[in-house]
Protein backbone atom coordinates (compact mmCIF):
# COMPACT_ATOMS: atom_id res chain seq x y z
CA UNK A 1 0.00 0.00 0.00
CA UNK A 2 3.06 2.39 0.80
CA UNK A 3 4.49 1.50 -2.60
CA UNK A 4 1.09 2.21 -4.15
CA UNK A 5 0.72 5.70 -2.61
CA UNK A 6 4.46 6.33 -2.98
CA UNK A 7 4.12 5.92 -6.74
CA UNK A 8 0.24 8.30 -7.16
CA UNK A 9 2.66 10.79 -5.16
CA UNK A 10 6.12 10.97 -7.73
CA UNK A 11 2.58 10.88 -10.46
CA UNK A 12 1.19 14.32 -8.94
CA UNK A 13 4.85 16.14 -8.64
CA UNK A 14 5.93 15.21 -12.58
CA UNK A 15 3.10 16.59 -13.69
CA UNK A 16 2.80 19.52 -11.68
CA UNK A 17 6.42 19.58 -12.57
CA UNK A 18 5.99 19.57 -16.31
CA UNK A 19 2.90 22.30 -16.30
CA UNK A 20 4.92 24.51 -14.00
CA UNK A 21 7.74 24.35 -16.76
CA UNK A 22 4.91 24.63 -19.75
CA UNK A 23 4.22 27.55 -17.60
CA UNK A 24 8.09 28.86 -17.78
CA UNK A 25 8.24 28.62 -21.55
CA UNK A 26 5.01 29.92 -22.22
CA UNK A 27 5.97 32.94 -20.21
CA UNK A 28 9.57 33.20 -21.81
CA UNK A 29 7.86 32.74 -25.42
CA UNK A 30 5.67 35.49 -24.32
CA UNK A 31 8.31 38.01 -23.58
CA UNK A 32 9.54 37.17 -27.31
CA UNK A 33 6.38 38.41 -28.45
CA UNK A 34 6.03 34.60 -29.95
CA UNK A 35 2.17 34.76 -28.82
CA UNK A 36 1.44 31.63 -31.07
CA UNK A 37 3.88 29.13 -29.19
CA UNK A 38 3.14 30.75 -25.86
CA UNK A 39 -0.60 29.67 -26.10
CA UNK A 40 0.16 25.99 -27.22
CA UNK A 41 2.37 26.17 -23.61
CA UNK A 42 -0.06 27.39 -21.66
CA UNK A 43 -3.23 25.60 -23.19
CA UNK A 44 -0.77 22.25 -22.71
CA UNK A 45 -0.43 22.97 -19.22
CA UNK A 46 -4.34 23.59 -18.53
CA UNK A 47 -4.57 20.39 -20.20
CA UNK A 48 -2.87 18.75 -17.24
CA UNK A 49 -4.20 21.18 -14.67
CA UNK A 50 -7.07 22.37 -15.65
CA UNK A 51 -7.22 25.18 -12.68
CA UNK A 52 -4.43 26.56 -12.99
CA UNK A 53 -4.49 30.36 -12.37
CA UNK A 54 -1.42 31.43 -14.22
CA UNK A 55 -1.92 29.27 -16.71
CA UNK A 56 -5.15 30.78 -17.41
CA UNK A 57 -3.63 34.29 -17.13
CA UNK A 58 -1.31 33.39 -19.60
CA UNK A 59 -3.24 32.12 -22.21
CA UNK A 60 -5.76 34.51 -22.09
CA UNK A 61 -3.33 37.48 -23.04
CA UNK A 62 -1.08 35.50 -25.25
CA UNK A 63 -4.03 33.79 -27.13
CA UNK A 64 -6.01 37.39 -27.57
CA UNK A 65 -2.76 38.36 -29.25
CA UNK A 66 -3.25 35.93 -31.63
CA UNK A 67 -7.37 36.07 -32.20
CA UNK A 68 -7.02 40.04 -32.77
CA UNK A 69 -4.27 38.64 -35.43
CA UNK A 70 -6.43 36.66 -36.88
CA UNK A 71 -8.95 39.28 -37.80
CA UNK A 72 -6.48 41.20 -38.74
CA UNK A 73 -5.28 38.76 -41.77
CA UNK A 74 -8.91 38.28 -42.45
CA UNK A 75 -9.47 41.73 -42.94
CA UNK A 76 -6.71 42.13 -45.10
CA UNK A 77 -8.26 39.03 -47.20
CA UNK A 78 -11.84 40.38 -47.80
CA UNK A 79 -10.12 44.06 -48.52
CA UNK A 80 -7.92 42.00 -51.18
CA UNK A 81 -11.20 39.99 -52.41
CA UNK A 82 -9.49 36.91 -51.46
CA UNK A 83 -12.61 35.34 -50.34
CA UNK A 84 -11.71 31.43 -49.67
CA UNK A 85 -8.87 32.92 -47.58
CA UNK A 86 -10.90 34.86 -45.61
CA UNK A 87 -13.65 32.28 -45.18
CA UNK A 88 -11.01 29.91 -44.03
CA UNK A 89 -9.30 32.14 -41.59
CA UNK A 90 -12.34 33.15 -40.11
CA UNK A 91 -13.39 29.64 -39.52
CA UNK A 92 -9.84 29.19 -38.21
CA UNK A 93 -10.12 32.04 -35.50
CA UNK A 94 -13.77 30.13 -34.43
CA UNK A 95 -12.00 26.78 -33.57
CA UNK A 96 -9.54 28.64 -32.17
CA UNK A 97 -12.07 30.61 -29.63
CA UNK A 98 -13.62 27.42 -29.23
CA UNK A 99 -10.62 25.74 -28.33
CA UNK A 100 -9.68 28.59 -25.43
CA UNK A 101 -13.42 28.22 -24.34
CA UNK A 102 -13.13 24.39 -23.48
CA UNK A 103 -10.42 24.73 -21.17
CA UNK A 104 -12.09 27.42 -19.58
CA UNK A 105 -11.04 31.02 -20.68
CA UNK A 106 -12.66 33.67 -22.30
CA UNK A 107 -11.48 35.24 -25.03
CA UNK A 108 -13.03 38.87 -26.34
CA UNK A 109 -14.65 37.68 -29.98
CA UNK A 110 -14.95 40.89 -32.45
CA UNK A 111 -18.31 40.58 -33.10
CA UNK A 112 -17.80 43.73 -35.22
CA UNK A 113 -16.91 41.24 -38.35
CA UNK A 114 -19.47 38.78 -38.15
CA UNK A 115 -21.65 40.49 -40.78
CA UNK A 116 -18.39 41.03 -42.75
CA UNK A 117 -18.18 37.07 -42.56
CA UNK A 118 -21.86 36.42 -43.14
CA UNK A 119 -21.08 38.86 -46.58
CA UNK A 120 -18.24 36.93 -47.85
CA UNK A 121 -19.00 33.52 -46.82
CA UNK A 122 -22.36 33.66 -48.56
CA UNK A 123 -20.09 35.10 -51.63
CA UNK A 124 -17.85 32.01 -51.40
CA UNK A 125 -21.17 29.73 -50.59
CA UNK A 126 -22.43 30.41 -53.90
CA UNK A 127 -19.41 30.17 -55.79
CA UNK A 128 -19.11 26.75 -54.36
CA UNK A 129 -22.85 26.06 -55.11
CA UNK A 130 -22.50 26.97 -59.17
CA UNK A 131 -19.77 25.01 -59.21
CA UNK A 132 -21.32 21.92 -57.83
CA UNK A 133 -24.50 22.87 -60.54
CA UNK A 134 -22.00 22.69 -63.61
CA UNK A 135 -21.10 19.36 -61.98
CA UNK A 136 -24.18 18.17 -61.91
CA UNK A 137 -25.10 18.89 -65.50
CA UNK A 138 -22.36 17.61 -66.58
CA UNK A 139 -23.91 14.37 -65.13
CA UNK A 140 -20.44 14.38 -62.25
CA UNK A 141 -22.68 13.41 -59.11
CA UNK A 142 -20.15 12.24 -56.77
CA UNK A 143 -18.22 15.43 -57.56
CA UNK A 144 -21.31 17.70 -57.14
CA UNK A 145 -22.16 15.23 -54.20
CA UNK A 146 -18.90 16.26 -52.46
CA UNK A 147 -18.67 20.20 -53.00
CA UNK A 148 -22.65 19.76 -51.72
CA UNK A 149 -20.73 18.40 -48.50
CA UNK A 150 -18.35 20.94 -48.72
CA UNK A 151 -20.46 24.11 -48.95
CA UNK A 152 -22.36 22.10 -45.79
CA UNK A 153 -19.59 22.84 -43.62
CA UNK A 154 -19.99 26.73 -44.13
CA UNK A 155 -23.74 27.03 -44.21
CA UNK A 156 -25.58 24.42 -41.74
CA UNK A 157 -28.79 25.12 -44.28
CA UNK A 158 -27.13 22.97 -47.21
CA UNK A 159 -26.66 19.98 -44.22
CA UNK A 160 -29.02 17.40 -45.57
CA UNK A 161 -28.40 18.81 -48.87
CA UNK A 162 -28.39 15.77 -52.05
CA UNK A 163 -27.67 16.12 -55.54
CA UNK A 164 -30.11 13.17 -55.69
CA UNK A 165 -32.97 15.65 -53.79
CA UNK A 166 -32.97 18.99 -56.08
CA UNK A 167 -35.57 20.37 -53.07
CA UNK A 168 -33.10 19.78 -50.44
CA UNK A 169 -30.19 21.78 -52.88
CA UNK A 170 -32.65 24.85 -54.16
CA UNK A 171 -34.69 25.44 -50.54
CA UNK A 172 -32.14 26.77 -48.57
CA UNK A 173 -31.23 28.94 -51.40
CA UNK A 174 -34.92 30.09 -51.32
CA UNK A 175 -34.93 30.52 -47.78
CA UNK A 176 -31.63 32.62 -48.20
CA UNK A 177 -33.44 34.57 -50.93
CA UNK A 178 -36.34 35.33 -48.28
CA UNK A 179 -33.92 36.79 -46.04
CA UNK A 180 -31.70 38.62 -48.12
CA UNK A 181 -35.40 40.37 -49.45
CA UNK A 182 -36.30 40.99 -45.44
CA UNK A 183 -32.99 42.34 -45.02
CA UNK A 184 -33.11 44.71 -47.68
CA UNK A 185 -29.98 43.02 -49.64
CA UNK A 186 -32.31 42.91 -52.65
CA UNK A 187 -29.36 42.38 -55.47
CA UNK A 188 -28.23 38.99 -53.65
CA UNK A 189 -31.70 37.96 -53.52
CA UNK A 190 -32.40 38.48 -57.19
CA UNK A 191 -29.17 36.46 -57.28
CA UNK A 192 -29.90 33.72 -55.11
CA UNK A 193 -33.56 33.34 -56.55
CA UNK A 194 -31.55 33.74 -60.09
CA UNK A 195 -29.78 30.61 -59.17
CA UNK A 196 -32.82 28.58 -58.39
CA UNK A 197 -34.53 29.27 -61.64
CA UNK A 198 -31.37 28.07 -63.49
CA UNK A 199 -32.40 24.44 -62.25
CA UNK A 200 -35.96 24.43 -61.92
CA UNK A 201 -37.97 27.84 -63.15
CA UNK A 202 -41.24 26.28 -61.25
CA UNK A 203 -39.62 25.74 -57.67
CA UNK A 204 -42.25 27.77 -55.41
CA UNK A 205 -42.38 31.66 -56.59
CA UNK A 206 -39.11 31.82 -57.41
CA UNK A 207 -39.55 34.20 -60.50
CA UNK A 208 -41.81 36.42 -58.81
CA UNK A 209 -39.88 36.71 -55.82
CA UNK A 210 -36.81 37.12 -58.67
CA UNK A 211 -38.25 40.02 -60.16
CA UNK A 212 -39.45 41.69 -56.99
CA UNK A 213 -36.17 41.82 -56.14
CA UNK A 214 -34.58 43.11 -59.20
CA UNK A 215 -36.94 45.51 -59.02
CA UNK A 216 -36.43 46.75 -55.67
CA UNK A 217 -32.41 46.51 -56.21
CA UNK A 218 -32.45 48.83 -59.31
CA UNK A 219 -31.85 52.51 -59.14
CA UNK A 220 -33.83 55.17 -61.82
CA UNK A 221 -31.88 58.47 -62.30
CA UNK A 222 -33.51 61.08 -63.77
CA UNK A 223 -31.48 64.41 -65.66
CA UNK A 224 -33.14 67.75 -65.68
CA UNK A 225 -33.36 69.75 -68.69
CA UNK A 226 -30.04 72.67 -68.44
CA UNK A 227 -31.33 75.84 -66.56
CA UNK A 228 -29.92 78.91 -68.73
CA UNK A 229 -28.19 81.61 -65.67
CA UNK A 230 -26.87 83.65 -68.09
CA UNK A 231 -27.86 85.99 -70.31
CA UNK A 232 -27.34 84.53 -73.55
CA UNK A 233 -30.32 82.30 -75.55
CA UNK A 234 -28.16 79.30 -76.31
CA UNK A 235 -30.16 76.32 -76.67
CA UNK A 236 -27.95 73.68 -75.09
CA UNK A 237 -30.99 71.61 -73.49
CA UNK A 238 -29.94 68.65 -75.27
CA UNK A 239 -27.11 67.87 -72.85
CA UNK A 240 -29.35 66.25 -70.45
CA UNK A 241 -30.43 64.15 -73.39
CA UNK A 242 -26.53 63.34 -73.96
CA UNK A 243 -25.98 62.43 -70.66
CA UNK A 244 -28.99 60.17 -70.00
CA UNK A 245 -27.92 58.64 -73.24
CA UNK A 246 -23.97 58.11 -72.31
CA UNK A 247 -25.34 56.75 -68.96
CA UNK A 248 -27.64 54.30 -70.51
CA UNK A 249 -24.77 53.12 -72.71
CA UNK A 250 -21.79 53.03 -70.75
CA UNK A 251 -23.30 52.26 -67.64
CA UNK A 252 -22.55 48.45 -66.71
CA UNK A 253 -24.83 48.37 -63.49
CA UNK A 254 -27.83 45.84 -64.54
CA UNK A 255 -29.24 47.91 -61.06
CA UNK A 256 -29.41 51.15 -62.67
CA UNK A 257 -32.22 52.77 -64.67
CA UNK A 258 -32.23 56.59 -66.83
CA UNK A 259 -35.66 58.23 -67.11
CA UNK A 260 -36.36 58.80 -70.84
CA UNK A 261 -35.14 62.39 -70.85
CA UNK A 262 -38.29 63.70 -73.20
CA UNK A 263 -40.49 62.17 -71.39
CA UNK A 264 -39.24 63.32 -68.46
CA UNK A 265 -38.84 66.91 -69.41
CA UNK A 266 -42.19 66.66 -70.46
CA UNK A 267 -43.56 65.39 -67.27
CA UNK A 268 -41.35 67.92 -65.11
CA UNK A 269 -42.61 70.88 -67.18
CA UNK A 270 -46.55 70.02 -66.99
CA UNK A 271 -45.97 69.78 -63.00
CA UNK A 272 -43.86 73.07 -62.96
CA UNK A 273 -40.84 72.16 -62.14
CA UNK A 274 -39.10 72.58 -65.47
CA UNK A 275 -36.57 75.81 -63.78
CA UNK A 276 -35.90 74.30 -60.85
CA UNK A 277 -32.59 75.49 -59.19
CA UNK A 278 -32.73 74.37 -55.62
CA UNK A 279 -31.80 69.89 -54.58
CA UNK A 280 -34.82 69.93 -52.46
CA UNK A 281 -37.30 70.84 -55.03
CA UNK A 282 -35.46 68.42 -57.36
CA UNK A 283 -35.39 66.07 -54.99
CA UNK A 284 -39.04 66.42 -54.70
CA UNK A 285 -39.59 65.82 -58.24
CA UNK A 286 -37.83 62.94 -58.17
CA UNK A 287 -39.78 61.52 -55.63
CA UNK A 288 -42.91 62.25 -57.17
CA UNK A 289 -41.81 60.10 -60.23
CA UNK A 290 -40.25 57.47 -58.32
CA UNK A 291 -36.86 58.44 -58.71
CA UNK A 292 -33.74 57.73 -56.33
CA UNK A 293 -31.81 60.03 -57.91
CA UNK A 294 -31.42 63.50 -59.96
CA UNK A 295 -28.88 65.29 -61.32
CA UNK A 296 -29.46 68.73 -61.77
CA UNK A 297 -27.57 70.72 -64.49
CA UNK A 298 -27.11 74.57 -64.90
CA UNK A 299 -25.46 76.94 -67.63
CA UNK A 300 -23.50 79.79 -65.86
CA UNK A 301 -21.14 80.88 -68.68
CA UNK A 302 -21.94 81.43 -72.14
CA UNK A 303 -19.29 83.40 -73.55
CA UNK A 304 -19.08 83.62 -77.76
CA UNK A 305 -15.89 86.12 -79.80
CA UNK A 306 -16.51 86.11 -83.53
CA UNK A 307 -14.02 87.70 -85.17
CA UNK A 308 -15.79 88.76 -88.85
CA UNK A 309 -14.06 88.33 -91.90
CA UNK A 310 -11.03 90.45 -92.75
CA UNK A 311 -7.76 91.12 -94.49
CA UNK A 312 -4.29 91.40 -92.97
CA UNK A 313 -0.83 91.30 -95.00
CA UNK A 314 1.21 89.72 -93.86
CA UNK A 315 5.50 88.52 -94.88
CA UNK A 316 6.94 85.23 -96.12
CA UNK A 317 9.69 84.42 -98.18
CA UNK A 318 10.49 83.33 -102.21
CA UNK A 319 12.79 81.26 -102.81
CA UNK A 320 14.88 81.44 -106.40
CA UNK A 321 17.47 80.38 -108.29
CA UNK A 322 20.33 82.48 -109.53
CA UNK A 323 23.56 81.91 -111.59
CA UNK A 324 27.00 82.35 -110.07
CA UNK A 325 30.23 82.25 -112.06
CA UNK A 326 33.07 80.07 -110.83
CA UNK A 327 36.20 82.11 -111.22
CA UNK A 328 38.15 79.28 -110.93
CA UNK A 329 36.63 76.92 -113.59
CA UNK A 330 34.73 79.16 -115.95
CA UNK A 331 31.44 77.90 -115.17
CA UNK A 332 28.18 79.04 -113.64
CA UNK A 333 26.43 77.65 -110.29
CA UNK A 334 22.76 77.55 -109.27
CA UNK A 335 21.99 78.81 -106.13
CA UNK A 336 19.02 79.25 -103.93
CA UNK A 337 18.20 82.51 -102.77
CA UNK A 338 14.87 84.38 -100.84
CA UNK A 339 13.78 87.49 -100.91
CA UNK A 340 11.10 89.03 -98.79
CA UNK A 341 7.24 89.57 -100.17
CA UNK A 342 4.15 89.84 -99.11
CA UNK A 343 0.74 87.57 -99.47
CA UNK A 344 -2.94 88.42 -97.97
CA UNK A 345 -4.41 86.36 -94.96
CA UNK A 346 -8.19 86.52 -95.46
CA UNK A 347 -9.53 85.13 -91.95
CA UNK A 348 -12.50 84.77 -89.77
CA UNK A 349 -13.10 82.71 -86.79
CA UNK A 350 -15.89 82.00 -83.73
CA UNK A 351 -15.13 80.84 -80.51
CA UNK A 352 -17.32 79.48 -78.10
CA UNK A 353 -16.87 78.92 -74.20
CA UNK A 354 -19.64 77.07 -71.64
CA UNK A 355 -19.26 76.23 -68.14
CA UNK A 356 -21.89 73.98 -66.39
CA UNK A 357 -22.67 73.46 -62.48
CA UNK A 358 -23.75 69.94 -61.65
CA UNK A 359 -25.07 68.88 -58.95
CA UNK A 360 -26.01 64.58 -57.96
CA UNK A 361 -28.69 64.65 -55.58
CA UNK A 362 -30.42 62.09 -53.81
CA UNK A 363 -34.24 62.16 -54.25
CA UNK A 364 -34.97 60.97 -50.72
CA UNK A 365 -34.03 63.88 -48.22
CA UNK A 366 -32.69 66.12 -51.53
CA UNK A 367 -28.98 65.96 -50.01
CA UNK A 368 -26.53 67.06 -52.18
CA UNK A 369 -24.16 64.11 -52.93
CA UNK A 370 -21.80 65.78 -55.21
CA UNK A 371 -21.49 68.53 -56.85
CA UNK A 372 -19.12 70.11 -59.79
CA UNK A 373 -18.63 72.96 -62.37
CA UNK A 374 -17.17 71.51 -65.97
CA UNK A 375 -15.91 74.12 -68.48
CA UNK A 376 -15.25 73.83 -72.54
CA UNK A 377 -14.47 75.57 -75.35
CA UNK A 378 -14.44 75.35 -79.06
CA UNK A 379 -13.55 77.16 -82.08
CA UNK A 380 -13.49 77.14 -85.84
CA UNK A 381 -11.57 79.64 -87.66
CA UNK A 382 -10.36 80.16 -91.62
CA UNK A 383 -7.90 81.34 -93.17
CA UNK A 384 -7.63 82.48 -97.28
CA UNK A 385 -4.28 83.22 -98.24
CA UNK A 386 -3.58 84.59 -101.49
CA UNK A 387 -0.53 85.01 -103.22
CA UNK A 388 0.47 86.59 -106.81
CA UNK A 389 3.41 84.23 -107.62
CA UNK A 390 4.04 80.48 -107.50
CA UNK A 391 3.39 79.34 -103.72
CA UNK A 392 5.33 76.18 -104.43
CA UNK A 393 8.28 78.76 -104.11
CA UNK A 394 6.64 80.23 -100.98
CA UNK A 395 7.79 79.98 -97.35
CA UNK A 396 6.42 81.10 -93.85
CA UNK A 397 9.94 81.94 -92.80
CA UNK A 398 13.97 81.13 -93.70
CA UNK A 399 15.80 78.68 -93.76
CA UNK A 400 17.63 76.88 -90.56
CA UNK A 401 21.63 77.74 -91.77
CA UNK A 402 22.04 75.57 -95.24
CA UNK A 403 19.12 73.99 -95.57
CA UNK A 404 15.27 74.54 -96.88
CA UNK A 405 12.94 74.54 -94.85
CA UNK A 406 10.14 71.78 -94.66
CA UNK A 407 7.21 72.48 -96.58
CA UNK A 408 4.56 73.32 -94.19
CA UNK A 409 1.59 71.58 -96.38
CA UNK A 410 -1.61 72.97 -93.79
CA UNK A 411 -0.16 76.42 -94.44
CA UNK A 412 0.54 75.96 -98.15
CA UNK A 413 -3.36 74.53 -98.46
CA UNK A 414 -4.81 77.47 -96.95
CA UNK A 415 -3.78 79.20 -100.46
CA UNK A 416 -5.70 77.12 -102.60
CA UNK A 417 -8.93 76.38 -100.07
CA UNK A 418 -12.65 77.49 -100.80
CA UNK A 419 -14.34 79.73 -98.24
CA UNK A 420 -16.80 78.14 -96.34
CA UNK A 421 -19.49 78.78 -93.56
CA UNK A 422 -17.92 79.11 -89.78
CA UNK A 423 -19.44 76.39 -87.30
CA UNK A 424 -22.52 78.32 -85.95
CA UNK A 425 -22.74 78.45 -82.14
CA UNK A 426 -25.46 75.76 -81.81
CA UNK A 427 -22.77 73.37 -83.83
CA UNK A 428 -20.08 74.65 -81.56
CA UNK A 429 -22.40 74.14 -78.72
CA UNK A 430 -23.35 70.54 -79.51
CA UNK A 431 -19.65 69.77 -79.72
CA UNK A 432 -19.30 70.89 -76.12
CA UNK A 433 -22.14 69.38 -74.79
CA UNK A 434 -20.87 65.97 -76.20
CA UNK A 435 -17.55 66.10 -74.16
CA UNK A 436 -19.16 67.45 -71.05
CA UNK A 437 -21.85 64.97 -71.40
CA UNK A 438 -19.28 62.18 -71.47
CA UNK A 439 -17.50 63.79 -68.36
CA UNK A 440 -20.58 63.95 -66.52
CA UNK A 441 -21.46 60.51 -67.00
CA UNK A 442 -18.44 58.91 -65.89
CA UNK A 443 -18.46 60.72 -62.83
CA UNK A 444 -22.43 59.82 -62.47
CA UNK A 445 -21.75 56.29 -63.06
CA UNK A 446 -19.27 55.69 -60.31
CA UNK A 447 -20.98 57.26 -57.83
CA UNK A 448 -24.06 54.97 -58.42
CA UNK A 449 -21.39 52.31 -57.93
Amino acid sequence: MKNYLFILICILFFACNTAKQMIQDGDLLELQGKHDEAADHYYSALLKQPDNSQAKDGLKISAQQVLDEKFTQFSKFVLESKIEEAVKKYKSSEKYFRNATSVRVKLNWPSEYDEVYLDVRDEYVLGLYDNALRLFKDKKFDAAEQTFQQIAEYDSSFKDATILRLNTVLEPLYQRGLRQMVKGQFRDANISFGRIIEIDDHYKDSEKQRDLAKESATVSVGVFPVLNQTSGNGDEHFLNELISKKIEKSNKNPYVRISNPEEFHKNIEARGWANVIEPQKAAEAGRNFGLRFIVLLQLTVDSEQIIPFRKETKEAYEAFTENILNPITGTYNYISKFRKTNYEDSYESRKLKLKVAYQFIQAADGKVLYNDEIEEEKSDEQHLLTYNGNINNLYPELPNGNYLSPINETWRNQFTQVRRKLLTKEELAKEISVEMAAKISAVIILKLK
